[in-house]
């Protein structure tokens, strides 16, 4: 159960950072998940409503923080690589690194890894090789969007570790100081470096419906995370590129050359081989 659940929510994850590269693109990858997480938040507080909290914990609260502090900086991380990268490279990169984070953790926790775990972390970085070889400039994969999403998969990772040390008692109150976190220092970092918050209206409703699909995603995986082993939730948890890929593919015809749809496949098998 805790994978089918995982799973879930890494398809819903995937299809809102396809709205989400398109809206960065025009709008910036600063403002997109501020506008998101605020619309996240009808969904977080039906969850309040529907799921009980007997016991919530100082240190629960904090976790919730710290997994706040992480996606915000995934968040704009992502963001930025998907709006100078291709969404059908960035997304696999950043998926296997959060992958091979969680399996890091897991070693660090006395949960020996097997011949294919290791593996997991050796085929993602021939991905990432794979994913930003050149070729002709049209087709190439700046390396400045790479490291972005190295970076933002690092945070994933993060965000996982955090949220699995939250306590089942606590419901779904450690994403609300994830929340409490994410929104001022996403408000900072707009009025910071971009100056004010500059949001293109047309993309609204589909940065809107993407906020609400994260939170719903994020209520799922705390879910599993809570209820199985962290490798198994977070290795499904990062198939999330699946769909990416997909509706790329299907909707703004994305092409890849045949060494980078070579890493894309290996960074996907790299999400499953490293938290196996």
């Amino acid at each position: 159960m805790t994978a089918l659940v995982a799973l879930l929510a890494s398809m819903i994850v995937g299809s809102a950072d396809f709205l989400f590269g398109l809206a960065a693109r025009r709008s910036g990858p600063l403002s997109v998940p501020l506008v998101a997480q605020i619309c996240g938040l009808l969904v977080l507080g039906m969850s309040l409503v529907v799921v009980d909290a007997p016991d919530v914990r100082s240190g629960d609260l904090a976790w919730g923080a710290i997994s706040g502090v992480a996606t915000s900086v995934g968040y704009v991380l992502f963001l930025a690589a998907m709006s100078i990268g291709k969404i059908s490279v960035v997304a696999p990169v950043t998926a296997a690194t959060g992958a091979a984070f969680t399996a890091l953790y897991g070693l660090g926790f006395d949960e020996a890894p097997g011949l294919l775990s290791g593996a997991g972390i050796v085929v993602a970085i021939a991905a990432i090789a794979l994913v930003c070889s050149e070729g002709n400039a049209e087709a190439t994969t700046p390396p400045k969007a790479v490291w972005f999403a190295l970076l933002s998969g690092g945070f994933v990772g993060l965000l996982f570790v955090s949220l699995a040390f939250t306590s089942t008692e606590a419901g779904m109150w450690p994403l609300v100081a994830s929340r409490a976190v994410t929104l001022p220092l996403l408000v900072a970092i707009n009025l910071g470096i971009a100056r004010g918050i500059r949001f293109n209206r047309s993309d609204f409703a589909g940065t809107a419906a993407a906020g609400m699909m994260e939170m719903l995603a994020s209520i799922l995986i705390l879910w599993a995370l809570r209820r199985g082993p962290v490798a198994i939730a977070g290795v499904f948890g990062s198939l999330y590129p699946a769909s990416t890929v997909f509706l790329a593919w299907v909707f703004i015809g994305e092409r890849l050359r045949s060494i980078q749809k070579a890493g894309v496949c290996l960074a996907l098998a790299a999400a499953v081989l490293a938290a196996v």
